[in-house]
């Protein structure tokens, strides 16, 4: 069965022809015809008042003297919708409140400084998970009493929103009662904790390269094939990388896609005007993607988890280690925890562990998105610390944001805990809460 799965993905990717920019316009506006009848993706609060900037102040808004409420607003996620937002948060909570990230001094610093000694401080991140993660970020550095970060709900403002959609608070924001939104934070939301990890890439030494090179080709058989050797500068060293991931950090094709919408939407800005389109470009330059099944990553990239030496399948086309249950927005590539195959406990966002897990394909990958793989990813087992080293530049991507990295050592480990906010609403809150935390 294994195989002849195998063999449709191989099929799907072989069958695809090169598509034009006409050609992929018209998939991207099938996808958002698409979209906008998946509305299990979106945020449906059944909220009585839809969103209107005009109305008055909602009535029904409860004092927030005993929890200090500040909102953070990305103005220029989901379109236009972020300054609309902005300003209705600044009706609700007060000016003094609200923060635009994007206005001079760009970031949440100022905001924090004002707010840093209140007690019961809760935050409310308005975009997408870049946004989130820029919040926490700052959070390391503020150095907030007792080392007690602020709680953190999410009104998700951007294209995969998947922190949002595990925390209940949905899969995008298109309108609905802000103060009821806040309601809800304040009377039927829960702290939890998230492991947030650190990624650290130094990069490898010519001869380093050239004993991976060495081994590689010995064990394949292959030839190397001569290689134009360029002198470098100062500039063009590679230097360290240091940052911090929340959701999921991937090496390999996946990666390679978000690299290529970057470089779209840079060259042809007017063409995504809203999450839906973005949404439908994105599964368009992924068809593209179809047509070059792409390299293993064992070809170039070498793996220690927990300090013993992993053997990737030649089927892996993407690795991503995981610490929460979403990625691309809303697929569980690790599948069901009854599945106990290389899982050691069920995973949670709070236990110091992540998962780590390979895809096959855009093929493979599209059936995770989709929700109709059998059995998730491939996955490869759990851990606290991975090291990885790869003798070749590849395209890796860290919540989302493309990078490519240099060949480097890099390593991944625990960095520390954020408090972020379930909402708990309805009858799914508590299952929800156990399957996030484990109680």
């Amino acid at each position: 069965m294994a195989d002849h799965q195998d063999q449709q993905d191989h099929d799907a990717e072989s069958d695809t022809s090169s598509f034009s920019d006409t050609e992929l316009k018209e998939k991207a506006e099938k996808a958002q015809k698409d979209e906008g009848s998946d509305s299990d993706h979106e945020l449906r609060m059944s909220f009585s008042q839809k969103f209107d900037l005009d109305a008055p102040v909602i009535n029904h808004l409860k004092k927030l003297d005993e929890q200090v409420m500040i909102a953070f607003v990305n103005g220029r996620s989901g379109g236009q919708l972020g300054q609309k937002v902005l300003k209705r948060f600044q009706k609700l909570l007060g000016e003094d409140r609200v923060y635009d990230l994007m206005e001079k001094p760009i970031g949440p610093e100022k905001g924090l400084q004002k707010w840093l000694h209140h007690k019961n401080l809760k935050v409310i991140a308005a975009g997408g998970d870049g946004t989130v993660g820029w919040i926490l970020s700052v959070f390391d550095k503020m150095g907030f009493p007792k080392g007690d970060y602020p709680a953190v709900a999410i009104l998700p403002l951007g294209t995969g929103n998947d922190m949002s959609r595990i925390l209940r608070w949905g899969g995008g924001y298109s309108g609905g009662d802000l103060g009821a939104f806040i309601n809800r934070i304040k009377d039927e939301s829960v702290p939890i904790k998230l492991d947030r990890w650190k990624l650290k890439c130094v990069p490898l030494t010519p001869e380093e390269i050239e004993q991976m090179d060495k081994e590689y080709y010995e064990a394949t058989g292959k030839k190397k094939k001569p290689k134009k050797i360029e002198k470098t500068d100062k500039e063009q060293t590679p230097q360290e990388i240091d940052m911090v991931f929340n959701n999921y950090f991937s090496v390999g094709i996946g990666a390679q896609i978000i690299e290529d919408f970057d470089s779209f939407r840079n060259k042809h800005p007017g063409w995504i005007t809203s999450r839906a389109v973005g949404k439908g470009w994105y599964g368009a330059l992924s068809f593209r993607r179809m047509c070059k099944p792409g390299t293993p990553v064992k070809n170039v990239v070498t793996a220690v988890l927990d300090g013993k030496q992993l053997y990737l399948s030649s089927k892996v086309r993407e690795l991503t280690v995981l610490n929460i249950p979403s990625i691309m927005g809303g697929a569980d590539v690790w599948g069901k925890y009854s599945d106990t195959k290389r899982q050691q406990f069920p995973p949670t966002i709070n236990d110091n562990h992540f998962e780590l897990v390979g895809v096959k394909g855009v093929s493979h990958m599209a059936r995770l998105k989709a929700g109709v793989s059998v059995h998730g990813g491939m996955r490869v087992g759990q851990g606290k610390v991975l090291e990885l080293r790869n003798r070749k530049s590849v395209n890796a991507q860290v919540d989302g944001e493309a990078l490519l990295i240099p060949p480097c050592k890099i390593t991944v480990l625990l960095h520390n805990q954020a408090t972020l906010l379930l909402n708990t609403h309805g009858d799914k809150g508590s299952k929800q809460k156990k399957k996030l935390v484990g109680r």
